[in-house]
């Protein structure tokens, strides 16, 4: 971590190279859920679904998606140039 740079930039801070990141943590999160899904259907006759990856995909990286780009405007508005 730099001197001066807050636990909170660090994480929340969006850059190019995290916003792919984010993209590919989305893409795998389907990926692994339908891969769950097939791989253990057989093994639930009731329906069941592993709910991880699928609450990690709509849910968890949207809502730090939202989060990221509403911290990095208010840095960037609040900045001596922005």
């Amino acid at each position: 971590m730099a001197p001066g740079e807050t636990l909170w930039h660090r994480y929340l801070w969006l850059t190019p190279r995290r916003l792919g990141l984010i993209a590919a943590a989305w893409v795998l999160a389907v990926i692994a859920h339908n891969l769950v899904y097939g791989l253990v259907r057989g093994l639930f006759a009731d329906g069941w679904d592993e709910p991880v990856f699928f609450i990690l995909a709509t849910l968890v990286i949207p809502a730090y998606v939202v989060v990221a780009a509403v911290y990095s405007v208010a840095v960037r508005l609040r900045s001596p140039g922005g």
